[in-house]
């Protein structure tokens, strides 16, 4: 198959897994809190999530179709990269695009957004680093599979 099939079928699957982890953060935050789950309500999170993680697939899965066959540790070392890419984009331009989207510019602290998306991402990492590395296991055995097939 193609490579720009393999990065569009990525991007794809990067569109399905914000879905996904959208949802559940969503569902899990409104559960513990008492709330109920509006999936209308919380746009924010759709927006903020989707645009990085779909263009991190794409770009993934354009390494890992010129890439095959890396070592655990290579792994490792992309998910870090990625996942803290990914987490500083959603967690700082993502969460300013989505707010001036919602409330307009006016009312919108970028540095406060710019200061917590950083330590956020930094933060977060223990939880999203094993859960983008059973992510990105995932990304790579399906282009392997997919280049395979072509062969």
């Amino acid at each position: 198959m193609k490579k720009e099939v393999v990065v569009l079928l990525s991007m794809l699957f990067g569109l399905i897994v914000s879905a996904i982890v959208s949802i559940s953060i969503l569902f899990a935050t409104k559960f513990f809190t008492g709330g109920v789950m509006d999936f209308g309500a919380d746009k924010w999170m759709y927006m903020t999530l989707t645009i990085p993680v779909v263009i991190g697939f794409g770009v993934l899965g354009a390494y890992f179709y010129n890439h095959a066959n890396l070592s655990n540790k290579q792994m490792w070392k992309i998910t870090l990269i990625s996942v803290l890419a990914i987490s500083l984009l959603s967690g700082t331009v993502g969460t300013i695009i989505s707010d001036v989207l919602i409330y307009g510019s006016e009312g919108v602290n970028f540095d406060g957004r710019i200061i917590w998306g950083v330590l956020y991402s930094i933060f977060a990492l223990p939880i999203t680093l094993f859960i983008g590395k059973l992510l990105i296991e995932i990304l790579a055995e399906f282009v392997a599979s997919v280049k395979k097939k072509d062969a």
